[in-house]
């Protein structure tokens, strides 16, 4: 059964898109703000997608655009953390135990591209392979643990996180 009422919840992620241009001193950088205006704006579409024909690519679209910008709101969050000595850049930043070939911005760029460049039968699969935390689970978890790290004294955060 198909939602098209849902499609009107769609109407947030627009909002959102514009949200981001009122904050034109973005400490991350224009990059950061044009990639979030993308993927908000690819989101809107792709939850319309799901909501409307409730397939696979529809599906593939809603969630992982989430995942992408609880991505790119990570990396936002620490990208002012130096990596110094054993740090791991791709743990922290990447989230990965292995390298990356792309950031976060790069990756955003790169889906929101394939849907005006590529037929829509290879979103899916670029959605679903990408080199970028596929699950917003953990990204969310990260960015939770981030705020609680900030926010609070270290004995408390340890056992809080």
């Amino acid at each position: 059964m198909y939602e098209p009422c849902n499609y009107v919840s769609n109407v947030a992620y627009y909002h959102s898109t514009t949200r981001v241009c009122s904050y034109p001193e973005f400490e991350s950088g224009v990059e950061y703000q044009k990639a979030l205006k993308r993927s908000f704006a690819s989101l809107a579409v792709g939850s319309a997608m799901w909501h409307g024909t409730f397939t696979y690519v529809g599906a593939s679209f809603d969630n992982r655009m989430i995942a992408i910008i609880a991505y790119l709101a990570h990396q936002m969050s620490v990208i002012n953390v130096p990596c110094e000595g054993d740090c791991d850049f791709n743990i922290l930043h990447g989230l990965s135990r292995t390298k990356r070939t792309v950031t976060a911005v790069e990756f955003s760029d790169e889906i929101t591209e394939a849907f005006i460049d590529r037929p829509t039968p290879d979103w899916a699969g670029l959605l679903d392979h990408g080199d970028y935390p596929g699950s917003y689970f953990l990204t969310f978890g990260c960015l939770v643990s981030s705020a609680v790290s900030v926010l609070l004294p270290d004995f408390a955060s340890d056992k809080v996180i």
